[in-house]
């Protein structure tokens, strides 16, 4: 007579054990799901902090172009002056 390896004592104890592993993978699962979020959230930062350097540093060329332009527009009008 065959007996039912799922029940009594034995059965309770792997049932138990596949559980607390299950358990165990889920919580592993979780955890690099949250370090994977982290990761990204401090990529997504990075790239705003980059995109408002190249923004500034846009802004400071763009500047001295202007200066530079007013100068030589100065210097025109001065030459033109003394002719």
């Amino acid at each position: 007579m065959a007996t039912n390896k799922r029940s009594g004592l034995w059965g309770a104890q792997e049932r138990a054990r596949k559980a607390m592993v299950h358990a165990s993978k889920m919580r592993e699962r979780a955890k690099r799901a949250l370090s994977v979020a982290a990761a990204r959230e401090r990529s997504a930062a990075r790239h705003d902090r980059h995109a408002e350097t190249l923004e500034a540093h846009g802004a400071k060329r763009a500047a001295a172009a202007e200066r530079r332009d007013a100068r030589l527009d100065r210097e025109a009008a001065d030459a033109e002056r003394e002719r």
